[in-house]
């Protein structure tokens, strides 16, 4: 099973309405800048529930989330054609981040606490928090410079003496950064735990 199919296969299981194309040319496709706001909403909100169901419901994730890989097909649905750039997580990076989020969204500051620690962040909570916002996060909205700044802020903080970060920190923060350009180019707030709970294997049932 291609990473592709094996992604698609994620999604249909997710419920996560987006189709995956080898190559752009097998549809012509209305490309980002030039969709209406409540298309632009659609794909923001389904580009987060990608990003969820790919860190929540597989071990194996296509990392390509720029803005120049989606578009809206002739039937108005969102199309994802990305590279066959993808990372297979391991188990123990995964569990953390998973954790991470499950703590903030579930406001269990132990468990939050426990997956930054096992990420070797311990220190950064405070910074990932005030990056992750306040509120109940119904409507927000992303930035690259704010990522930027708390990367540069959580490197600050971890110090030259500590031990390197896992081998995944390099496909996920290009994850990460994908996704924020991507939502920063639809210039809209979204509304990430929404996103957060359809995706989420355990919660998505009762959503």
């Amino acid at each position: 099973l291609s990473a592709l199919s094996a992604v698609q296969a994620t999604l249909r299981d997710a419920r996560v309405p987006l189709l995956i194309l080898e190559r752009r040319s097998e549809l012509p496709l209305l490309a980002t800048g030039s969709l209406t706001q409540p298309q632009r909403r659609g794909l923001g909100q389904l580009a987060l529930q990608l990003y969820f169901a790919q860190l929540f419901r597989s071990e194996t994730a296509l990392i390509d989330l720029w803005s120049s890989r989606f578009g809206i097909d002739q039937a108005g649905d969102v199309v994802w054609v990305p590279r066959p750039i993808y990372v297979q997580w391991d188990p123990v990076f995964s569990g953390a981040v998973r954790d991470v989020y499950a703590g903030f969204f579930s406001d269990d500051n132990e468990l939050f606490r426990s997956g930054l620690d096992r990420l070797g962040l311990g220190a950064a909570g405070a910074v990932l928090l005030r990056h992750l916002g306040e509120g109940n996060q119904r409507s927000v909205r992303f930035s690259e410079a704010g990522l930027q700044s708390t990367l540069r802020d959580i490197v600050a903080l971890r110090g030259a003496k500590q031990p390197g970060l896992h081998r995944n920190f390099v496909a996920f923060g290009l994850y990460l950064a994908s996704l924020h350009e991507l939502l920063a180019s639809l210039d809209l707030a979204f509304d990430v735990r929404a996103a957060y709970l359809h995706a989420h294997p355990e919660l998505s049932a009762s959503t």
